[in-house]
């Protein structure tokens, strides 16, 4: 009788929903065979938010509302920026967040991350607790502020 590895879909939802959640389940084993070669191993599953905990030092950075687009975080090569959390207030704009070059940022032509966050029935939003990734700009990109808001942005970059 051969015996097969199955991964159960409890199994696998399980997973998914921990992964989504940025904890960390911690160790475990495996054994099987596919087809006639034997697989046995352990794993150690964890999954950390890079806005969550001591070691993960977070910076903030002021969104002065100075007249438009502006690059709010620097691009570093090799590094993303993860925002762990926001808070705006209606400075002539309704604000977007977006990433780019410094060109792209200040021309209003980086990639959006999100839609307009203020408006005349929105004057102010606060999105995030600082322990949990809100947005994250891919690496070596920076992030920007496409509408002159005031308020501020705390993030990681790594």
């Amino acid at each position: 009788m051969k015996k097969v590895l199955v991964v159960s879909s409890i199994v696998l939802v399980l997973v998914v929903a921990i992964i989504l959640h940025g904890q960390s389940v911690g160790n475990g084993t495996f054994s099987g065979t596919i087809g006639t070669t034997p697989l046995s191993g352990s794993f150690t599953l964890s999954v950390v938010d890079q806005c969550s905990g001591a070691s993960n030092a977070k910076s903030s950075a002021v969104i002065t509302g100075a007249g438009g687009a502006s690059e709010i975080v620097a691009g570093v090569s090799g590094k993303s920026i993860y925002v762990c959390g926001f808070a705006l207030g209606t400075f002539g704009g309704s604000n977007k967040f977006s990433y780019g070059t410094t060109t792209q940022c200040l021309s209003q032509a980086g990639t959006l991350l999100t839609g307009n966050l203020l408006s005349s029935t929105t004057p102010a939003v606060v999105v995030g607790n600082s322990n949990q990734t809100v947005l994250a700009v891919p690496s070596g990109n920076s992030l920007c502020n496409d509408n002159g808001s005031q308020g501020f942005v705390t993030f990681v970059q790594k």
